[in-house]
């Protein structure tokens, strides 16, 4: 780990989260031969990263990248990374509070506290308030709503808000209940703008298919050639001098568990346990949405378990045949 430079976060950060997610949940007990817990090791690494990337837009790939670390330690050890869990909660608040802050770096300060209230709802939400920083998180979050552009934010921002809503009424604090109303809006155009991009994903797919065969032998060839580059101590002349390690860039080996659930289909469940729940409270809760409105979130709903299912047919199929 000594050996890691700040600039290399961005290419290391993917293959810790394969570590993470394959070595469940031994990797999180894993020590030096001095007994400190490697975590520990790759805390302190990619915080100087961060560190570096705030100060220097230069070095930004590499320092959002370690957000990466952290997202990865929340998606996949739900309930046994607790002692952790204030550690990474201080450090992206703190960020997230410095002055000027590029909004790249507060939408990833965002995604993580997403997953934190993901993780565990009751803990998030009381570190925030022992941190004075409950009002300011929520502010900030709406305020920055409309700037998720990626599929993988919007799906890190809907598990985390609307986690919310897996609280009891006494376990939303009022300031939070009085926006409630305000979150499941937010949450309803989120989901509708999934199901899109989920949609326009599968026909793009559809059209790809028709060139993958080129695609796969000429990416193939690009490899293998890459990999002759290495082993003769060189780079490929017949390539951009890039083109390899960007190649490999685009493979990532990480599978989040959160694959093979939906966010869309969490939100209702959890709309569906709350409303189940508190049957009082809810007509209220959903008022924030028109008639018009709540028919379009159930049409969204069916549509995106239509989705799903296709999904899971698709990931058995390979399955069956071994991929």
């Amino acid at each position: 780990l000594g050996g890691w430079s700040c600039g290399s976060v961005d290419k290391v950060v993917p293959c810790i989260q394969v570590f993470i997610s394959k070595l469940k949940p031994d990797f999180i007990q894993m020590t030096d031969r001095a007994g400190i817990l490697i975590i520990k090791h790759l805390f302190s690494l990619f915080d100087k990263s961060l560190r570096a990337g705030i100060k220097n837009k230069h070095e930004s790939k590499q320092a959002l990248s370690s957000f990466g670390l952290y997202i990865g330690l929340l998606e996949n050890y739900v309930g046994l990374i607790d002692e952790h869990v204030p550690f990474i909660v201080d450090r992206v608040l703190e960020i997230l509070g410095l002055p000027n802050l590029r909004s790249s770096f507060q939408l990833r300060c965002l995604e993580v506290l997403s997953m934190a209230l993901w993780y565990n709802p009751q803990l998030m939400i009381k570190l925030l308030i022992e941190r004075n920083k409950l009002i300011s998180f929520f502010e900030i979050w709406h305020s920055l709503l409309s700037k998720f552009e990626s599929k993988e934010e919007k799906i890190h921002v809907v598990y985390g808000m609307a986690s919310l809503l897996r609280l009891s009424p006494a376990e939303i604090p009022k300031e939070i209940g009085q926006v409630l109303g305000q979150i499941v809006r937010s949450l309803f155009e989120l989901a509708l703008q999934l199901v899109e991009l989920r949609e326009m994903e599968d026909f793009e797919d559809e059209d790809e298919d028709e060139e993958n065969e080129n695609t796969a032998e000429e990416s193939l060839k690009k490899i293998k050639g890459y990999k002759k580059a290495i082993k003769k101590g060189g780079s490929d002349d017949d390539s951009d001098e890039e083109e390899g390690p960007l190649l490999f860039n685009r493979v990532n080996f990480y599978d989040s568990p959160l694959e093979e659930q939906d966010e869309v289909l969490y939100l209702r469940d959890v709309l569906q346990h709350f409303s189940q729940a508190n049957p009082e409270v809810f007509p209220q809760l959903i008022s924030a949405l028109s008639t018009e409105e709540q028919d379009k979130l159930r049409i969204c709903f069916e549509k995106a378990e239509e989705l799903h299912n296709e999904f899971l047919k698709f990931r058995a199929e390979q399955a069956a045949n071994g991929q």
